[in-house]
């Protein structure tokens, strides 16, 4: 964008170019109205800026003559006048198609931010063309004339002020010229003065000119940057300061704009090396109207190093703090928190910007607070260090217990400016004691004898138990050796093998130990090892119980117990000869009626039927009950003998449920046999196997009114051989169960039981899966039946 500037004075022509220069714009410049029209002729502007007092053509003409132009009329006008103050000046400056109308001085920025603000409203302002009316021309000339009146009136008064003013001017030029002399005087001291601060100065100073010519050096600069004076008023700002510190541009900027400045640069010595100074520099004026700026030079290449190591050392303490084990605080001379560390934080579980000042106290327990905060006031009275143990509640409400401890910081004069203390969080260590007390009190409370011993087995603690049960009091055992309760006539080398055993991880079993009163006594012990955190092992723990009485009950036991066991096996020995003297008869008996049934034969008679049934049925119920009860006698005596060969157990069920199938015929049952391994053998007792299934199908067929029986073989997940034995009939009680094997048992007892037997046959069961190794289980439910399963392993 292009302006035009109209201005009688060159000073103002230069400012207004500079700043529409640093604002972006392009700017041409006319002294009056007559030589704006011209350039206005030649060039094309986007906007004119005039003054309105000039020679030849003022503002206020030219105005007018633009806007009368079918050609100027359209660019934007605006008057910037420090003469035309009266509000009718503006009023006549707008009506003439001027756009604003300022006064000076204004402020860059502010001067260019109006600029743009006309340019933009001119791209949607329409403007009219123009149109020659006489009466308008007359009513514009009468209103130029009236300005200029004023401004002429204007004149006159201060051409009136003026005479007055010289009148007073005269008066001060003769005083001033006193005083000029005065001055003279002054100065020339005053020079005597600054040359000698100014060569006895410790920091280095340059007078120079803001373009950076260097005019004077004193000795102190001489010797910082290694050049001669006569050297350095050849130099530039270019040789001594280094042009690529970023600091240097915005540091000219500022003197520019204030006069002075205070910052840091680097700088170049004359062997090239650089260092940072301090610098303080202002412009000021000679007496001559010159533009002097003045450098006071400081090296702080020592106090930046030692910044730098402050800077260092912060930074190691706020590390240090950081990853800190133990909590870090910091109070003033009050005692109000100024700082705390992420671990003091983290035990307490407050943030630390609720911690400051009194806020720590918040999440101090509250039975705590009082001992902590009269601790606290006593410590800072008597200036000491304070030391105390309290307890934090956490948000959670976990609580933290710690041990806190604070020193006073003093200054040079020795005045207390505040405290810096740690918290350590001991809540692992006060859990511990607590669990130890427990433990010290669950071992003097407890019946059996603890002792504890070192690894030398070297008493050193037992309970209360063990000195009531040894005769001893504490003060008798404490440091004496575990020997001591050891009888005479025990090897000596007892002791140690049961301290080796225990140092390797523990010895159970039982010994006689000896009392205080000489009398020896059975004890059971267990011993352990004692550790520390890192395993290392620091004692040894044994924990006795006298057995005296034990060992007594335990012997009546083993005496009762061989009375049982003699009584049983005689009445097993009494049953197998009674049921073996039996049998011999009971044969005879039985073959005896089938002869005599043989030989009655030919005699027709119902009587005789059912005496010889009963006679045969009787018999083998007699036989069955005499078989059971010796294959019990000798199960319980240990004298069967298993002979296991190789056996089809298929044809082995098949052949048993043949045999069973008249009985269940004539019950009105059916009887079933399936299976899924055929030809399978196995390696087994054929005589333990035959009784085994003999019994359950009796069993079943006994107790089944109706329905049927199934036998069935199968193979299992495992490859295992499975026979099932289910049935339909009554089934077993619940409550039964439990005693189902028991010899001599049934679930019906007494005289008024519906089914015959002797309470053998599932005992025996039982006893033949124990010797091949075969389980049994049962399902049963009262009125549905139940199912035998024998899996052989």
């Amino acid at each position: 964008m292009k302006a035009l500037i109209v201005d009688d004075k060159a000073e103002n022509l230069y400012l207004l170019e500079l700043i529409l220069k640093d604002a972006g714009f392009t700017s041409v410049s006319a002294k009056n109205g007559v030589e704006a029209l011209k350039i206005l002729e030649q060039e094309a502007v986007d906007i004119v800026v005039a003054d309105i007092l000039m020679p030849i053509m003022d503002g206020f003409t030219l105005c007018r003559e633009m806007k009368k132009s079918k050609t100027l009329y359209q660019i934007p006008f605006i008057f910037y006048t420090a003469t035309y103050t009266d509000p009718k000046d503006e009023e006549f400056a707008l009506s003439l198609g001027a756009d604003r109308f300022l006064l000076k001085p204004k402020e860059p920025d502010e001067f260019v931010q109006i600029i743009k603000e006309v340019l933009k409203e001119s791209e949607t302002k329409k403007i009219p063309p123009p149109i020659e009316v006489k009466e308008s021309e007359k009513y514009l000339l009468k209103e130029y004339n009236e300005a200029l009146v004023r401004k002429l009136e204007d004149k006159m008064l201060q051409a009136e002020q003026a005479e007055k003013e010289v009148r007073k001017y005269n008066i001060a030029l003769l005083k001033e010229i006193d005083e000029r002399n005065k001055i003279s005087d002054a100065l020339q001291t005053s020079e005597i003065k600054y040359r000698s601060f100014f060569e006895n100065s410790m920091d280095a100073i340059l007078l120079t000119s803001p373009d950076g010519k260097i005019h004077a050096a004193n000795p102190a600069a001489c010797k910082m940057f290694g050049f001669s004076e006569e050297e350095f008023v050849v130099l530039g700002r270019e040789d001594i300061v280094d042009t690529h510190d970023p600091r240097l541009a915005p540091l000219l900027k500022e003197r520019e704009r204030r006069g002075k400045v205070r910052g840091e640069l680097t700088m170049i010595r004359r062997d090239g090396t650089r260092f940072t100074a301090e610098i303080s520099t202002s412009i000021f004026s000679t007496p001559e109207g010159y533009s002097r700026t003045s450098m006071i030079i400081r090296d702080i290449t020592d106090r930046k190093e030692a910044e730098e190591a402050l800077n260092k050392s912060i930074k190691r303490y706020e590390n240090l703090t950081n990853i800190s084990p133990v909590g870090i605080f910091h109070t003033d001379a009050e005692g109000s928190t100024t700082f705390v560390n992420p671990r003091w934080c983290e035990i307490s579980g407050m943030q630390a910007e609720n911690a400051m000042g009194y806020g720590w106290l918040d999440a101090v327990h509250p039975e705590d607070k009082d001992k902590l905060q009269n601790g606290w006031k006593s410590s800072t009275e008597a200036q000491s260090v304070s030391f105390s143990d309290y307890r934090f509640i956490r948000p959670n409400g976990e609580i933290a217990w710690v041990i806190g401890q604070a020193v006073p910081e003093t200054n040079s004069e020795g005045d207390i400016i505040g405290y810096i203390g740690t918290i350590t969080d001991i809540t692992a260590r006060k859990k511990a004691e607590t669990e130890i007390t427990m433990l010290a009190n669950a071992l003097r409370c407890i019946k059996e004898c603890v002792s504890i011993t070192d690894l030398d087995n070297i008493i050193i603690f037992v309970n209360e138990s063990f000195l009531e049960t040894y005769g001893y009091t504490k003060e008798e055992l404490i440091g004496k050796h575990m020997s001591l309760f050891r009888p005479s006539d025990i090897e000596s080398n007892f002791g140690k093998t049961i301290l080796d055993s225990t140092i390797k991880g523990g010895w159970t079993g039982e010994l006689l130990n000896k009392k205080k009163d000489g009398s020896i006594f059975p004890v059971h012990l267990s011993t352990s090892v004692i550790k520390d955190k890192a395993g290392k092992i620091v004692g040894l723990i044994g924990v006795a119980t006298d057995i005296t009485q034990a060992k007594k009950a335990q012997q009546e036991l083993i005496d009762a117990k061989e009375k049982a066991e003699l009584s049983d096996r005689l009445k097993t020995e009494f049953l197998a000869q009674v049921s073996h003297e039996i049998r011999t008869p009971l044969n005879a008996v039985i073959n005896l009626s089938s002869l005599v049934k043989e030989e009655t034969s030919e005699i027709e008679s119902e009587d005789l039927d059912i005496a010889f049934y009963g006679i045969e049925s009787a018999g083998k119920r007699l036989i069955r009950t005499v078989d059971a009860i010796l294959n019990m006698s000798e199960l319980q005596l240990g004298a069967y003998q298993t002979s296991k060969i190789k056996i089809n157990l298929c044809d082995l069920l098949k052949r048993l449920t043949a045999e069973s199938r008249n009985l269940a015929k004539s019950k009105n049952l059916t009887i079933k046999f399936k299976t899924n391994c055929e030809n399978d053998l196995i390696q087994s007792d054929d005589y333990a196997l035959s009784q085994i299934f003999s019994h359950l199908i009796d069993n079943a067929l006994k107790y089944t009114e109706k329905g049927g029986i199934e036998i069935s073989v199968l193979k299992n997940e495992s490859n295992k051989i499975s026979v099932v034995v289910s049935d339909t009939g009554i089934g077993i009680a619940e409550e039964y169960l439990p005693d189902l094997f028991k010899a001599f048992t049934q679930e019906e007892q007494g005289y008024g039981r519906r089914f015959e037997g002797n309470g053998l046959g599932l005992a025996l069961v039982k006893k033949y899966c124990d010797i091949i190794n075969a389980d049994i289980e049962v399902q049963s439910k009262k009125q549905e039946g139940t199912t035998f399963t024998i899996t052989l392993n």
